[in-house]
């Protein structure tokens, strides 16, 4: 976790990542200045939790319960390595922030822009959303660009 964060404790774990945006923030990124933008906009120290090198290897590799386990659970078996980048990132050092968003499907779409503006604005990288039904690569907004 980024020093001076008083987001979550370490390893907190949602146990399903529906309507969850993940995101990795290499070292030297702006993590807590983008931390500390989601809670300007609205989301509690519940809503965002922050995975780094802090968590047990053990709860990392074994979760089934955890974000990263719940991604292994919906994403298609060919894409195993999706997990496995985020769980790599954890081990060189990067923190991997999930966002938590409303299960009111037009909220967490305004969530949605919300959290992958901040998180692009902040440089995070390899962000995923994950809806009801839903795995998918999030882009920058076409007209950031």
């Amino acid at each position: 976790m980024a020093e001076g964060s008083e987001t979550v404790e370490r390893g907190a774990l949602f146990d399903d990542p529906q309507h969850s945006i993940i995101a990795i923030f290499r070292k030297g990124t702006p993590l807590d200045k983008a931390v500390e933008k989601l809670h300007t906009e609205g989301f509690s120290e519940d809503e965002v939790t922050l995975l780094d090198d802090k968590i047990d290897e053990r709860a990392l590799e074994e979760s089934e319960d955890g974000p990263l386990g719940a991604v292994r659970n919906l994403i298609a078996y060919d894409e195993v390595d999706i997990e496995s980048n985020y769980k790599e990132a954890i081990r060189l050092g990067h923190t991997v922030v999930l966002v938590h968003l409303s299960d009111n499907e037009q909220k967490a779409q305004n969530q949605r822009n919300t959290v992958r503006d901040i998180f692009f604005a902040h440089e995070a990288e390899y962000v995923h959303y994950f809806g009801k039904r839903t795995f998918e690569e999030v882009m920058v907004d076409s007209e950031d660009r």
